[in-house]
């Protein structure tokens, strides 16, 4: 069985900011993992609503999707406005980063264990075994 090296923390954490901004209040976006060229790459599917299972043609739930990230959206906090004036996409892309790093460990904390199983789970079927590395 091939090992496939994979950093779960740094991909979680494109993966929120690319979250940010899209769907609805209350939505998810899934996460869903391929394996190509012995790569594990995980990327987000459109924003659905809360609750959404995502079943194969066997009647099985698809064991690519490992997961979901809440769709949110960024607003400045009041400090963040009187200190910085008008912010711009700099800024804002900055203020975005601090807020994801402030997040990303209560969201491991939440469903890091979930996430390294399904995504384990995924990797055997397909053939490999995967190490994280965080």
């Amino acid at each position: 069985m091939k090992t496939i090296e994979f950093y779960l923390t740094e991909a979680i954490i494109d993966l929120i900011k690319e979250a940010e901004g899209v769907g609805f209040q209350g939505w998810v976006c899934p996460i869903w993992a391929t394996i190509q060229n012995g790569e594990l790459e995980l990327s987000l599917g459109d924003p659905v609503s809360k609750g959404t299972t995502f079943i194969d043609p066997f009647g099985e739930t698809c064991s690519s999707w490992v997961g979901n990230i809440e769709c949110w959206r960024f607003e400045p906090s009041d400090e963040d406005v009187e200190a910085l004036g008008e912010i711009d996409d700099f800024e804002r892309d900055n203020l975005i980063d601090v807020a994801v790093y402030e997040y990303i460990d209560r969201f491991m904390d939440n469903f890091g264990e979930e996430i390294r199983q399904e995504i384990s789970d995924f990797c055997k079927e397909n053939g490999y075994k995967v190490e994280f590395t965080d």
